[in-house]
C-alpha cells in the first residue's frame, strides 16, 4: 500500500513539472491546430476563421485574409510594465506624427476579461493605392502588452472587420491547453 502512494505522488509530481515547464523551445511557438491559432509561448489561442498564418513567432504573428485581398491581421506581444493608458498614448502619438494618419474613433472595451482600447485609424490613399483602415485593439495582461491589428484596404474593410471581430471575441488564455504539444 505504501508503495502505491509513493508511485502516485511521483506521477503527480511529474505531471506538475510537465504542466509548468512551459513549451518545448525546439518546437514552433505558434501553429494552427484544430482550427485555432495557438501561441504556445504566451499561452493563448484564437479561432483561425478566414485567416491564414504566414508568420508565427512567440511575440509576432501575421495572418492574411483568405477572401479579402490585402487584409492582414498582426498580433504583437511586448513586455511592458506600463499601463493601457500609456499604450494608447503611444498609439496616438504615432498617429499624430504622421500627417497621412487620422484617428476615426477610439473606445474602451473588454477583451479576454481585460480592459482594452479599440482604435480605428485611416491612412490616406497613396498614389495608385486605396485608403487603408487600421484597427488596433490593445490590452495589458501579466506584464505584457498585446496588440491585435487589422490593416485592410478601405473597399474590403467591412468584411475583413467582421472576421477580425470574431477572432478577438474568441481569444482565450489558458494555463493548460486542451491538447499537449
Amino acid at each position: 500500500m505504501r508503495r502505491s502512494v509513493t508511485v502516485g505522488a511521483l506521477v503527480a509530481c511529474c505531471m506538475a513539472v510537465i504542466v509548468f515547464a512551459g513549451p518545448d523551445s525546439s518546437l514552433p511557438p505558434v501553429e494552427v491546430r484544430e482550427g485555432l491559432v495557438v501561441n504556445f509561448g504566451h499561452r493563448f489561442y484564437f479561432p483561425a476563421g478566414e485567416w491564414t498564418l504566414t508568420t508565427g513567432e512567440a511575440d509576432f504573428e501575421q495572418l492574411t485574409h483568405t477572401r479579402q485581398a490585402g487584409a492582414v491581421l498582426r498580433v504583437l506581444v511586448s513586455e511592458s510594465s506600463g499601463t493601457l493608458e500609456g499604450a494608447v498614448k503611444g498609439l496616438r502619438a504615432q498617429t499624430a506624427g504622421d500627417g497621412s494618419l487620422h484617428v476615426l474613433f477610439e473606445e474602451p472595451r473588454r477583451i479576454a476579461g481585460r480592459e482594452a482600447a479599440d482604435l480605428l485609424i485611416l491612412r490616406d490613399a497613396a498614389a495608385g493605392a486605396p485608403a487603408v483602415l487600421i484597427r488596433t485593439i490593445c490590452f495589458v495582461r501579466d506584464g505584457h502588452r498585446y496588440y491585435f491589428r487589422l490593416e485592410s484596404p478601405a473597399p474590403v474593410y467591412e468584411r475583413a472587420a467582421l472576421d477580425f471581430e470574431l477572432t478577438v471575441a474568441g481569444l482565450k488564455f489558458e494555463s493548460r491547453f486542451p491538447w499537449s504539444k
